[in-house]
């Protein structure tokens, strides 16, 4: 890469957080894992259910 492109992508690389401790699953996982218990041994839940 020229110089100054690969300076700019390195310094970029720098300005980009990290996950903070977050999980690797995103923030979406822990309600996923609470409906597949919910809904356990089945993938669905029914109507009923969530009432």
């Amino acid at each position: 890469m020229p110089g100054s492109l690969g300076q700019h992508l390195d310094e970029l690389k720098q300005a980009v957080p990290g996950d903070a401790g977050m999980s690797e699953e995103g923030p979406g996982a822990a309600a996923e894992a609470a409906f597949m218990e919910r809904a356990y041994p089945a993938d669905t839940i029914s109507v009923r259910k969530v009432d």
